[in-house]
């Protein structure tokens, strides 16, 4: 064999080991804080899954003064905390849930009748 075969050969081996080095470096990988990663939420079935998104698509249809609040109680805040978050008064997070509630219904009984019709 000559010498530059030799040299061949070690180049295209050297590369990949290179390569795989240069992947393992801690500094390639960031980790992210357990708190920063959240992962997706997981359903206990297909019906489960289809009805969260049926009531998400119902929101994203509500004026969003009445969207974000019923957000943050899909989330599972307290009144106070809605207020807090959204620097309103307790009272008006009530009314606004209220008339959420309301359009909500009556769209997602909209949605299962026209399911129903199919």
């Amino acid at each position: 064999m000559t010498p530059a075969g030799a040299g061949a050969r070690l180049a295209v081996h050297d590369g990949p080991s290179a390569a795989y080095d240069i992947a393992r470096r801690p500094s390639s990988r960031p980790l992210l804080p357990v708190e920063d990663f959240q992962l997706p939420p997981q359903y206990d079935s297909v019906d489960q899954a289809l009805t969260v998104f049926t009531v998400d698509q119902a929101l994203d249809k509500l004026p969003s003064i009445y969207g974000d609040v019923m957000r943050l109680v899909r989330d599972g805040f307290t009144h106070s905390e809605i207020a807090g978050r959204l620097g309103i008064p307790i009272g008006t997070v009530k009314s606004r849930m209220a008339k959420a509630a309301d359009t909500l219904r009556a769209e997602l009984a909209g949605l299962r009748g026209s399911a129903d019709a199919f």
